[in-house]
């Protein structure tokens, strides 16, 4: 009987070591809620489907919310998230201000909270940001190199109560206009980060000025509209174009001569930061914030940013 019970409990160790072994040998993985400020914002959806494969290679669940550009509903989206129970959020902010009371009183709760993309107005929440002022300097030290003298330069930015088209501008203006006091700044607009925006002002621009030399953009897609614009007016060649983001439309628009540069922005290190940050209890209770760089993109080193 002895020898039977020494048996049996032999084979239940072995088939609750095979059971671990079949289940990863951990506790499940606790659900991601991936909130995004719009479904179809270019540049966020790069950084939702980067994320998505990082989290489907390392089999954590993720739920995907969108807030469609409603700062309310991003709001709303995050107190349901946390009355349900969540535990591990990444946030790309409609707003960077309005979201802070509910995105602190959620981290204050204990939920692990990571901001990605746009910067929070608060030092309470880890974020993953690029480096917004940085984009604008890269920006500047192409125009700075490139543009005849006395210039007049156009500059259409994202929309202008977030903080990174405030970077993104300060970062351009301190590098280009402070170094270069012969270029003109003709004038500078709120594009809203839109394509349609970014035509219309650049219409607007050329039925009222002879003289473009650049249209320095806060993304790519305001850059995009801007040369739609200039082509229609037959004044594309003659102006030079700086978008934002590197996405392929624009790096298509370099090819071709379209387009001066574009600045790359990392949605991959973005992305894989937020995951690491927000699945480590340890990291996302640090609160630190994590600065990702851009990299120049023109047609001379165009083909390694090519896919």
């Amino acid at each position: 009987m002895k020898r039977m019970g020494l048996w049996f409990r032999l084979l239940l160790v072995l088939l609750l070591a095979i059971v671990a072994a079949g289940c990863g040998g951990g506790q499940p993985k606790e659900k991601i809620v991936y909130m995004t400020h719009n479904g179809k914002a270019v540049f966020g959806s790069i950084i939702q489907q980067e994320f998505d494969k990082i989290a489907k290679k390392n089999q954590h669940p993720v739920e995907y919310l969108d807030a469609q550009g409603d700062a309310a509903r991003q709001i709303e989206q995050l107190e349901k998230a946390v009355q349900d129970g969540a535990k591990c959020i990444v946030l790309l902010a409609v707003d960077e201000e309005k979201i802070v009371p509910a995105a602190e009183k959620a981290a204050a709760a204990g939920v692990r909270i990571v901001a990605v993309n746009r910067h929070l107005r608060t030092d309470k929440i880890s974020g993953v940001y690029p480096d917004e002022y940085g984009a604008g300097k890269l920006q500047a030290e192409d125009m700075e190199k490139n543009l005849p003298a006395g210039a007049h330069v156009f500059y259409l930015q994202g929309t202008a109560v977030q903080l990174s088209s405030q970077k993104r501008w300060e970062g351009f203006r301190d590098r280009c206009l402070e170094k270069r006091p012969d270029i003109v700044l003709m004038d500078s607009r709120d594009g809203g980060y839109s394509r349609e925006q970014g035509r219309r002002i650049t219409e607007e621009w050329l039925a009222a000025y002879d003289q473009i030399d650049a249209v320095v953009c806060g993304n790519d897609e305001m850059a995009l509209g801007a040369l739609a614009a200039l082509k229609e007016a037959h004044r594309a060649r003659s102006c030079m174009i700086s978008g934002i983001d590197a996405t392929e439309e624009a790096l298509a628009a370099i090819a071709a001569g379209d387009m001066r540069q574009t600045i790359k922005q990392d949605a991959i290190r973005q992305a894989n930061g937020a995951y690491q940050m927000v699945s480590d209890p340890n990291r996302a209770s640090e609160r630190k914030t994590i600065l990702i760089s851009f990299l120049p993109v023109t047609k001379d080193n165009l083909a390694q940013f090519r896919k």
